[in-house]
């Protein structure tokens, strides 16, 4: 009987995977490949072979968009998944060799990847026949596409938050959230896709644009946020408040349904117009301003009825906020004191629940500071040489400053 039951408690060796091929528009001779290759692999565990198809009328609606095949491996009960579209082939080592790179280092492996980069230096097919394992002809990359090979569990965050559009498909979104709350990089073959900024706090070789980040609880935070800021003197006043040297600022807010979301989202595009915020491009047709991070903390249930207590929301701010702060890397964080947030508005709408919510999320987003201060970062790749061979403490954030601020007055507290 226990062994119908999924612990995800696998050994160091276990070598247990799930073959998932997606057939989308490929022809039943390109499955009989796949399913010949699946069911002769070598050295591990004979893996558990699933096909995924559909015959939907709405095909043209769906094609190159988000298509479900993560939401399949999230059902699979073993140590590794590997998911295979129908116009890739696999060999009868291509779990074991994906294994060994596993072993190299941890990441979601696949061979191509598409890699935000200036120039288009064409696609190339990864791992070849005949490579060797001790040859690294391997490279991280911003998302992969035609194949994935990843540790199982690590799909439980793969539906953590929504995709912002059908149009980014899964295996952006797949990489995203890998990074963002694992700190799990995307490998495979060299270099391939073509322009420069790719989804915001996710893209390998992209610096971000912002320099502080502003948390509020509401749109009157920020806007008590922009007046000090058009208060400040003008340049190269001495001792002046933090506030008006922010550069280009971005507001993160909870995105709760206790909260006004949409009076945060425009007073957040107003810090943003007046910070000069930037934007990225998630594809090459799709422009995307970057003007605030809407944590959308339990999953953006504004309208429901089911009151989320504190223990599911305050950590679903944690994970979120910390990805944010790891991604970012924010120079400063600005946080308003329980005091400064807590207008009639806000305190009127607060769920009726809880108490002392003001108080509650101000420690939790501390508490958050703590955890981004004392964690690891994962730079951008094309950073990661500078940060293996400075000191030990350097690869931690220390350097990002927080300070609490009052409403009534410029009185600020360093964190």
């Amino acid at each position: 009987m226990g062994d119908e039951f999924y612990t995800s408690s696998f050994a160091r060796s276990d070598t247990s995977t799930t073959i998932i091929f997606n057939v989308f528009r490929g022809s039943p001779e390109a499955l009989k490949l796949q399913l010949e290759a699946a069911l002769n692999q070598q050295k591990v565990t004979p893996p558990d072979v699933w096909v995924m198809s559909f015959n939907s009328p709405n095909e043209n609606a769906y094609k190159e968009v988000f298509h479900g095949r993560f939401l399949l491996a999230y059902m699979a009960k073993t140590k590794y998944v590997l998911v295979v579209d129908d116009d890739r082939n696999i060999d009868s080592t291509t779990v074991y060799d994906y294994i060994q790179y596993m072993n190299l280092q941890k990441g979601v492996w696949g061979n191509f990847g598409h890699l935000r980069a200036s120039t288009f230096d064409g696609y190339k097919s990864w791992p070849n026949v005949g490579y060797n394992l001790n040859s690294v002809d391997w490279v991280e990359q911003d998302y992969l596409c035609g194949m994935w090979f990843l540790e199982q569990t690590w799909l439980e965050y793969f539906m953590k938050e929504r995709p912002p559009s059908w149009a980014t498909a899964e295996d952006m979104h797949l990489s995203h959230v890998m990074r963002k709350y694992l700190n799990v990089n995307t490998y495979g073959g060299k270099y391939i896709f073509d322009h420069q900024l790719g989804r915001g706090n996710k893209v390998a070789n992209v610096d971000q644009p912002l320099d502080t980040l502003v948390y509020a609880e509401s749109a009157g935070d920020i806007e008590d946020f922009i007046e000090k800021m058009d208060a400040c003197p003008a340049e190269g006043t001495k001792g002046v408040a933090p506030w008006c040297s922010a550069g280009k600022t971005a507001a993160v807010f909870r995105g709760a349904k206790d909260q006004d979301v949409n009076g945060l989202i425009l007073a957040a595009e107003r810090l943003c117009n007046r910070t000069d915020c930037e934007y990225y491009s998630p594809k090459p047709n799709i422009k995307h301003p970057i003007h605030y991070f809407n944590m959308r903390e339990g999953y953006g249930q504004a309208y429901t009825d089911v009151e989320i207590p504190f223990q599911t929301s305050t950590t679903d701010v944690i994970l979120s906020l910390v990805g944010i702060l790891n991604n970012v890397l924010p120079y400063t964080l600005f946080l308003p004191s329980p005091e400064a947030s807590a207008t009639l508005e806000v305190v009127e709408s607060a769920d009726p629940g809880k108490r002392n919510v003001l108080q509650i999320y101000h420690r939790t987003a501390l508490l958050t500071v703590d955890i981004h201060r004392n964690s690891k970062t994962n730079p951008k790749w094309f950073r990661r040489p500078d940060v293996a061979d400075s000191t030990f403490a350097k690869r931690f954030p220390s350097e990002m400053k927080t300070f609490v601020w009052q409403k009534e007055n410029n009185e600020v507290t360093a964190y």
